[in-house]
């Protein structure tokens, strides 16, 4: 069984929160982006199963984009999608032996365009 690649069909990017120096002696905080991507997107409910999720449901998004040699994702990225940004979960690897999708559960943390954003957590 091989990948649809039609389902590829929202665009998303995995980043990271840093500081940087603002030119006056403080730090802004900036989002910086790592890889923009395709991916399918699919928004967990009750049915399932994810029972540790249950409080965030609504908020609780699995993922999944296509394998690439030069990028691993993990927790310490965020995503942002749909003008918000998304906490990564977990990262699973799915058909390890064929190394063709990366499977991940995410949580939507905050809006990109709230001017009162600040880092997520």
């Amino acid at each position: 069984m091989g990948i649809n690649f039609g389902s590829y069909d929202q665009s998303i990017t995995f980043g990271n929160f840093g500081s940087t120096d603002d030119g006056y002696g403080g730090a802004l905080i900036a989002w910086t982006p790592v890889l923009t991507t395709f991916a399918r997107i699919m928004q967990v409910s009750g049915g399932n199963r994810v029972e540790a999720l249950q409080l965030t449901l609504p908020r609780t998004y699995q993922m999944g984009i296509q394998w690439r040699s030069t990028f691993q994702p993990d927790e310490s990225m965020q995503v942002l999608y749909r003008g918000a940004y998304h906490k990564i979960n977990a990262v699973e690897l799915m058909d390890e032996r064929m190394t063709k999708e990366y499977v991940i559960t995410m949580i939507r943390v905050g809006q990109a365009d709230n001017p009162n954003f600040n880092e997520p957590t």
